[in-house]
């Protein structure tokens, strides 16, 4: 025998007393909820984040006082009145600002703050601010500019040598508070460097701010400002290998037959130098000016060269001068005629007359040469280069030569002669 399924009914549960109690709990809850949430006549709606508005008057403002910092940027809000329009505000239709701001005290003040409607006709009511009140830091405005001290702090071994340390910043802006930056007496680049430098060394350290007893000012919440907007400094610490090098003395108009090792004296005979390691490698010696002999004799018989080294390379003892120096004690000065002369780089065609007949000069030599030598021993040369257009007469300078390859000898002085020069005739 078929029995019909009986079906389900809500209304049947409504019969039975325990689902009737629950359910009654559970929509008086329901509806408290949606009273408390739309009733603000009674129940304030709070507003968040409304921003803090700390105004200086305009006094303030022309005697170069600042708001440098307030210990909140926003704050909650609670209004009540009309539900359709205070669940309809925002932020933006509210302002916090302090209230009755008159005179100023540098430094941190606690101001009262109140809240303000936009509009001041709308209809609800502002019931509390929080916080109630803001702690700000208020000063002149100032700037300073001081020089970057180098605290950089390193160690490096003998066989390497270090420059001081090269800073991008020289000097450096500060801005920021008048109290604040009446504390700073230094501003420093610091870092210690651990181990030994072998090489160039290139980081990035930081400025620190100091007072006049040496203790560091903590810039707190960044109130003092660097100029470039950064307290960052590039630091480059120059490392160069070293090594000594012989001073090489070259010369010019020395007769062949001087032994110069016997008789020249140098004060300094090396250097130390500083470079990359494959430069110094690469340098065997450092050459000075070449010594003309004609500008040496008995009575000034030293010449003072100036030290230039190679690019890249640092001089690393401090010796830029050397004295080069010769023994003449033996040596004596004879002034003969020179009576014989000849050109040199003459061009074909070019007629060349030598109007100097005779011409004095002053001859250095050992003492036993100097008996010896005499006027048919010498000739000049005349040297055309560079003459290759002219015409006419002129005074040229002329090089003095000893014929008897036997004779230690020089010419001491600067010589010319008058010559005339023609084009040949075609």
């Amino acid at each position: 025998m078929n029995q019909k399924r009986k079906g389900f009914s809500i209304g049947k549960l409504f019969n039975n007393d325990r689902f009737v109690l629950i359910f009654s709990v559970f929509a008086a809850i329901i509806l408290w909820f949606i009273m408390a949430t739309v009733n603000t006549e009674e129940r304030p709606r709070v507003i968040y984040d409304v921003p803090i508005l700390v105004e200086l008057s305009e006094e303030a403002k022309a005697a170069g006082y600042q708001v440098f910092e307030q210990s909140d940027l926003t704050a909650k809000v609670s209004v009540t009145g009309n539900s359709l329009v205070v669940n309809q505000l925002s932020k933006n239709d509210l302002k916090v600002q302090v209230q009755n701001f008159q005179q100023i005290t540098p430094g941190q003040m606690t101001l009262n703050l109140v809240a303000v409607k936009q509009n001041q006709q709308a209809d609800y009511e502002i019931s509390s601010v929080d916080p109630g009140s803001v702690i700000v830091n208020v000063d002149r405005y100032k700037e300073i500019t001081l020089d970057v001290a180098n605290e950089i702090k390193y160690t490096v071994d003998d066989r390497h040598f270090v420059n001081s340390p090269v800073l991008s910043l020289h000097t450096v802006t500060l801005s920021g508070p008048e109290t604040q930056l009446a504390k700073v007496a230094k501003v420093s680049a610091e870092y210690t460097v651990r181990d030994p430098l072998t090489e160039t060394m290139k980081f990035t350290t930081r400025l620190v701010l100091r007072d006049a007893e040496g203790n560091e000012i903590p810039n707190t919440n960044e109130l003092i400002q660097f100029a470039n907007g950064s307290d960052d400094v590039e630091v480059t610490i120059p490392v160069l290998s070293r090594a000594s090098v012989p001073l090489e003395v070259t010369y010019s108009n020395q007769p062949e037959q001087l032994d110069l090792s016997a008789i020249m004296r140098m004060d300094h005979q090396r250097i130390e130098v500083g470079a990359s390691q494959q430069e110094l490698e690469n340098l065997h010696s450092i050459s000075l000016r070449p010594i003309d002999f004609s500008n040496i004799s008995p009575t000034r018989n030293s010449v003072v060269l100036h030290v230039e080294l190679p690019e890249n390379f640092t001089n690393l003892s401090n010796i830029d001068m050397v004295n080069v120096s010769f023994d003449l004690d033996d040596f004596t000065v004879k002034t003969l005629q020179v009576e014989q002369f000849l050109t040199k780089s003459r061009l074909a065609n070019q007629n060349v007359e030598i109007t100097t007949q005779s011409l004095p000069v002053t001859i250095v030599a050992p003492k036993s040469v100097i008996e010896k030598i005499t006027s048919e021993d010498l000739y000049a040369e005349v040297n055309l280069a560079g003459q290759e257009h002219f015409t006419g007469s002129t005074e040229l300078p002329v090089k003095i030569f000893v014929k008897n390859p036997d004779y230690t000898a020089w010419a001491y002085g600067n010589y010319k002669a008058n010559v005339t020069i023609t084009q040949a005739s075609e």
